[in-house]
């Protein structure tokens, strides 16, 4: 395979190389230890372009890439007013290793937080907020930080924030540095506190802000919000991984209480209707958060995301949550506007992106691309340049979880390999074509089939290129 990044034609939906702008590099001061942001009285220098766009990322909790039917209004935002991406992956489909990627615009295995309890091996001096706030960025955190982070800590980097996470009174809520028990549902109230910190922030038009939302929906319990509880949602029918009977050819290991041929292949009809409820009220908050954005005459310069950190099995292949290199357990929802910025309205792109390509495409438009004092994996979503693979990595927390694996995505095929307690030693492998088989039914390598086994030449290329990638860093990475 040829360098990750390079660029070369493939059939493509649409182009925004319209976006490419004349960025202007600055540097600011580097803080060797992360700190919670004080907003000091007087003229602070801005370091970021002129017209730097103001930047709001939304990120839900668990949500699979096909449950946006249930938010027509952020589709209607997001969809009709910027781009959707087709095949958007997390890089690494667990929360916490989600998020430090999304912050650092890295690969788990460079960010330090490959597991979800390795939130204190996050460098918050790596993070979009850490530029953005240096940059002259108003900065909030609004939901959500990282698995375990103790809501009495401010988050840093972050001047305004609600830390909490659930649905009702799950536990007491951080709000600007005062513990408080919030009566109402989290989620509208997480809408309601972003009108107050942007109308706060807007005082101060002179200076961008950066806003990030992150609700608990549609994760488990999956409470919807008042009034929702019994809305009529069409049955999900499932799809053909939900359907599969044969399992033989997927890794024994990951069916620890059934023999791979013995798991009942039911569609999670009744989960998928809970998580689709809960989104409901996500969908309100999204609304309520750019009437908000409009009403202040900063709908046109603010460069917005909708994102999941990652997606949820629901009977697919007989298994249950996440963790998976399987569809809808890899795969998100991604969409990003931006009205000034020259981001097409109404269109999808198909190239393969992930949640580490948000930081450079944010840094790119906001004039700080020059400023980077760590290496940045992911691409800027700008212009037209993209990648011919991406990797997926997950690294087990322990022997009784999903094994470690790391997995290659190209436009045409997916190799993965399972890895025993040392993530190192091989212990199964998969390959699939993922144009003739996009829901992976059959495991060319498991089904005792070799007459469709890729060729040692290929197979050779794949496990050579793997390995390389899972200890790659910066440009050198896919």
């Amino acid at each position: 395979m040829a360098d990750g990044k390079t660029r070369h034609r493939v059939a493509r939906r649409v182009s925004i190389a319209c976006m490419a702008m004349a960025l202007v590099g600055s540097t600011v001061a580097v803080t060797a230890e992360a700190t919670t942001v004080e907003r000091k009285s007087g003229a602070r220098a801005i370091v970021a372009r002129e017209d730097a766009p103001n930047v709001l990322i939304i990120v839900t909790d668990d949500q699979r890439p096909d449950m946006m039917d249930h938010m027509p209004r952020t589709q209607r935002l997001f969809g009709r007013r910027g781009v959707r991406f087709e095949r958007a992956f997390a890089t690494t489909p667990v929360c916490c290793p989600f998020r430090a990627s999304l912050m650092t615009g890295q690969y788990a295995h460079n960010s330090g937080v490959r597991r979800n309890n390795d939130r204190a091996k996050l460098n918050h001096g790596h993070t979009i907020q850490r530029y953005l706030h240096e940059g002259g960025y108003r900065t909030a955190l609004l939901g959500k930080f990282l698995n375990g982070w103790r809501s009495e800590d401010p988050p840093p980097y972050f001047e305004r924030f609600v830390l909490g996470s659930g649905y009702y009174r799950d536990r007491p809520v951080n709000v600007d540095g005062r513990m408080r028990n919030i009566s109402q549902y989290l989620p509208y109230f997480l809408g309601k506190r972003a009108k107050r910190v942007l109308e706060d922030f807007e005082r101060d038009d002179a200076d961008p802000w950066l806003m990030i939302i992150t609700p608990s929906s549609p994760h488990s319990p999956a409470t919807p919000a008042p009034g929702d509880e019994a809305v009529r949602i069409a049955k999900w029918l499932g799809n053909p991984a939900a359907f599969e009977e044969d399992l033989s050819d997927k890794p024994p290991m990951l069916y620890p209480n059934n023999t791979p041929d013995g798991v009942e292949a039911i569609p999670g009809t009744r989960a998928y209707n809970k998580a689709a409820r809960a989104l409901m009220g996500a969908d309100r908050l999204v609304q309520r958060v750019f009437k908000t954005v409009n009403a202040l005459g900063e709908g046109s310069n603010t460069l917005a995301f909708f994102m999941s950190d990652n997606g949820l099995l629901m009977g697919e292949h007989g298994l249950r949550l996440k963790r998976y290199p399987y569809p809808m357990s890899q795969e998100i929802p991604l969409f990003m506007r931006w009205p000034a910025g020259g981001v097409p309205k109404g269109e999808t792109d198909d190239r393969i992106v992930a949640n580490i390509d948000v930081l450079p495409t944010v840094l790119e438009a906001a004039g700080l691309d020059d400023v980077l004092v760590h290496d940045v994996d992911g691409l800027s979503l700008h212009g037209s340049e993209q990648r011919n693979r991406l990797l997926l990595e997950h690294f087990s927390e322990s022997h009784r979880q999903v094994p470690s694996w790391a997995s290659l995505i190209t436009d045409e095929e997916q190799y993965t390999e399972y890895y025993d307690l040392d993530e190192e030693t091989v212990t199964f492998t998969e390959y699939y074509d993922t144009v003739a088989d996009p829901w992976r039914l059959t495991n060319v390598l498991g089904d005792d089939d070799p007459l469709n086994d890729p060729g040692p030449a290929t197979l050779l290329t794949l496990r050579t290129q793997l390995a390389a990638d899972r200890a790659c860093a910066g440009s050198n990475c896919p």
